[in-house]
């Protein structure tokens, strides 16, 4: 039987405002489900569309927001390469008008400094360019609100896949993604939208243990994130099945 929230999702009209869109498109990160954030998107495009001003980034910014899902989950399903790097390249041409329009918007800094770092995963090339762009974009973004929840996780993040020599590597991850877990237990859970990365954090803090080989402290983080959402497919169909692997011989 479909849950109300998804059944609510599939009757929506493209025209639906944001308010009503985004704890759809949340659900839809949840559930790992690319046709159903495709439908946010298509009534995203729309909303950036035809607003304007203020109003008109937040528009992009949720718009970027939904193709960097889905450019995750082109790489989760193996969608073409072509299409992911589509959305990847749209959410990086959004964000650079929204920070250009509002040079103060840390979440959008930091959201394009994790779309930077991701296009450097697709060639090693790009990260003589990309690079310092990435590290300007989440420099800037701790500069103007070091106490975002959002930003210190992708700095986390960020730093995770940054080499040491170039200002990353595990304990920079650790420190920050540590400060980004105290900061989301600070924050309301009903702050205003952009609020997301509730989920990430745990996700990420369940990684962050499996790597250093504590599988019970994993485990533990994995099993909050499905307390609280029971269907993160992420969580529940990748990373705490990773768990029971054997690990790999050194």
């Amino acid at each position: 039987m479909l849950t109300t929230v998804v059944l609510a999702f599939l009757l929506a009209t493209p025209d639906e405002g944001p308010a009503n869109l985004i704890p759809r498109l949340e659900h839809a990160v949840v559930l790992a489900s690319v046709e159903q954030l495709e439908q946010c998107r298509q009534a995203l495009l729309a909303e950036a569309g035809r607003s304007a001003g203020r109003e008109g980034g937040m528009a992009r910014y949720n718009l970027a927001y939904v193709e960097w899902r889905l450019y995750d989950l082109s790489l989760a399903n193996r969608v073409s390469s072509e299409r992911g790097q589509t959305y990847l390249k749209d959410a990086e041409k959004l964000l650079q008008k929204v920070v250009a329009d509002d040079p103060g918007n840390a979440e959008a800094h930091a959201l394009l400094s994790t779309v930077y770092g991701q296009e450097i995963g697709t060639s090693m090339w790009k990260g003589m360019t990309l690079g310092p762009k990435a590290s300007w974009s989440i420099d800037t973004a701790m500069k103007l609100a070091r106490d975002n929840p959002r930003v210190a996780l992708q700095a986390g993040v960020g730093a995770w896949y940054t080499p040491k020599m170039f200002g990353g590597g595990m304990d920079k991850a650790e420190k920050e993604l540590r400060r980004a877990e105290a900061l989301f237990a600070r924050q309301p859970a009903d702050a205003p939208w952009p609020n997301w990365g509730r989920l990430d954090i745990l996700a990420w803090m369940g990684q962050l243990l499996a790597a250093k080989g504590d599988r019970p402290g994993a485990r533990a983080y994995y099993h909050r994130a499905l307390e609280s959402e029971p269907d993160y497919v992420w969580v529940r169909d990748v990373l705490l099945p990773a768990l029971d692997k054997p690990a790999r011989k050194k």
